[in-house]
């Protein structure tokens, strides 16, 4: 089980360190922005195989998982929270269903296509709201005083 996740844990943190030096971010945080993704995958991985937990659930948590660290990286090393968040998803995303889906379209094959696309798109909306939950839940327990902000309002 350990050697499981050490494995998946490995596998998408260099997945995610050659996606940081591919987006040419900078070199201080290539190594925080690989450990992103391989929390991220292992977050997955646990919750779909290890709890049975749906996969669009599973995504929506790695994917909220992925935002937290990236908002704790970018306030420790005063870096964009993107920086961290686009390395760390790459491993989630579901290029693998894409492929499929185009696939069975060309092979004729419309409604195994579609099955995919499904997939494929309700997978994509996940990472998307994982994200956004983040995002504001974030901005709820800034430092903040969201009481008396005015009629400023700068998230």
């Amino acid at each position: 089980m350990l050697i499981d996740f050490i494995q998946h844990f490995g596998s998408s943190f260099i997945t995610a360190l050659g996606f940081s030096v591919l987006y040419n971010i900078p070199r201080r945080t290539i190594v925080p922005a690989g450990f992103t993704g391989g929390v991220g995958w292992t977050v997955y991985f646990f919750l779909t195989t290890y709890l049975s937990t749906q996969g669009f659930l599973a995504t929506i948590i790695a994917s909220f998982c992925i935002a937290f660290a990236s908002q704790i990286f970018a306030r420790r090393l005063r870096a964009p929270v993107i920086v961290f968040t686009l390395p760390g998803l790459i491993p989630l995303v579901p290029g693998g269903m894409a492929y499929n889906m185009m696939r069975a379209f060309v092979e004729g094959e419309t409604l195994l296509g579609f099955q995919f696309a499904t997939n494929t798109f309700l997978t994509a909306g996940a990472l998307a709201l994982g994200l956004s939950i983040n995002g504001a839940f974030f901005q709820l327990i800034s430092s903040r005083n969201i009481f008396n902000r005015g009629s400023k309002y700068v998230p």
